[in-house]
């Protein structure tokens, strides 16, 4: 019996033995099977900030208007000696913006959005349309138009063309007020070309085109 608990009890000892953890340089040896794929941590990739902004390109843009403004409130103040074709009803002033440049028509309109011409032999009457200022630089200064100027715009182009629309706006309203263009005896409205609203001259409000012609 002795020797027989003497075996039971080696067979004990060795068994504890086969169950006891790994050493530590055992479970080192492998150290990658320890990271799940899906643990691992992607390093965080910076985005180069932009050196332009929305407000320090409007604001170059009214700089750029202003040093015009003079020419426009001069050629406004021309209007005052015009005679107005009888069936001329409305003076609609459309800016045309292109690669920074700004040129404005006055065109002569009836209510059906027609342009009203005047083929008389009388040449104090007027009837058609007129050139008010062209060529007006507004934003070409402005990062020597760089590459990374252009990326920039064209990131931000519905914010730019909506500021720049108030902008073009503003500046010619100004301009009409200084020469006095509330007296001219018609209703007048400043546009972008292809817009649906402009800028009532009259009442300095935007409206919608449909408040303006009777199609």
């Amino acid at each position: 019996m002795k020797k027989i608990g003497i075996i039971l009890l080696t067979m004990l000892v060795v068994g504890l033995m086969g169950c006891a953890p790994a050493s530590r340089d055992e479970t080192d040896e492998h150290p990658e099977k320890e990271t799940l794929e899906g643990d691992k941590v992607e390093p965080v990739k910076e985005t180069a900030k932009s050196t332009y902004s929305v407000e320090g390109y409007i604001a170059e843009v009214n700089s750029n208007l202003e040093l015009q403004s003079e020419a426009l409130i001069n050629n406004l103040q021309k209007l005052h000696t015009y005679t107005f074709y009888s069936q001329v009803e409305l003076l609609d002033f459309v800016s045309f913006p292109e690669s920074s440049e700004l040129s404005i028509t006055m065109f002569s309109m009836d209510r059906q959005a027609n342009e009203v011409f005047y083929d008389g032999k009388d040449p104090a009457i007027f009837g058609g349309s007129v050139s008010i200022i062209e060529g007006v630089n507004y934003g070409e200064r402005f990062g020597g138009q760089s590459e990374e100027f252009w990326e920039f715009y064209e990131a931000n182009s519905e914010e730019i063309e909506e500021e720049e629309k108030r902008a073009f706006a503003n500046w010619f309203a100004e301009c009409w007020e200084k020469a006095n263009g509330k007296s001219v005896p018609l209703p007048a409205y400043f546009s972008i070309q292809d817009d649906t609203e402009s800028f009532d001259l009259k009442k300095n409000d935007w409206i919608m085109d449909e408040e303006i012609w009777s199609y």
